[in-house]
């Protein structure tokens, strides 16, 4: 068995085995990412469940991220040392029984200060396996740099052990924003 199986493993059991109110983790990190002025107050008023789905809600004149498939509501990011114009959002599914998560997703985008490139990070939990195996499309990965529709930019894929959808929200606030480290 090689260690890309083996990781492949560990998420599908962790998966199945980590139960949480997710939506109010969520809720918790948004609190705490206005707390630290980076967002609004109103934005944890935002994330809602509906159905098997908790996203954030549209907002008449609210912040919308343009991903590859949709425009999706956005929380708007601001005072963030090394970028400008970010975004943030996440989506998170449960299985039909809503014990087990089925899929997540949880970016931000946003353009460099120093350079006026686009920047992007994001992590997704497939649902299903994708491309030829667990090496080359790893179930929880993560996408981060120059956004690959940029010039120069470059479409990479790193693997990532289990991170709930909260802790996955967690790193990538805290990538953005020093006071946003996890606690």
């Amino acid at each position: 068995m090689t260690r890309w199986v083996e990781l492949r493993g560990l998420i599908d059991k962790a998966r199945s085995e980590r139960k949480k109110d997710w939506l109010g983790a969520l809720t918790v990190l948004v609190k705490r990412a206005a707390e630290a002025r980076v967002c609004e107050t109103f934005e944890q008023y935002r994330i809602k469940k509906h159905g098997r789905t908790i996203t954030l809600s549209p907002r008449d004149g609210g912040a919308i991220m343009k991903t590859r498939k949709a425009e999706v509501p956005a929380i708007a990011l601001r005072n963030l040392p090394a970028l400008d114009d970010t975004k943030l959002s996440f989506r998170v599914v449960l299985q039909r029984d809503e014990k087990m998560i089925a899929e997540y997703t949880a970016s931000a985008v946003g353009r460099e200060k120093s350079s006026g490139r686009s920047w992007y990070v994001r992590v997704d939990l497939d649902a299903e396996q994708k491309g030829d195996g667990p090496c080359t499309h790893a179930m929880l990965h993560c996408h981060v740099g120059v956004d690959p529709a940029e010039e120069g930019g470059q479409e990479s894929r790193t693997p990532l052990p289990w991170l709930d959808p909260d802790e996955a929200l967690a790193w990538i606030l805290a990538t953005l924003h020093p006071h946003m480290e996890p606690r």
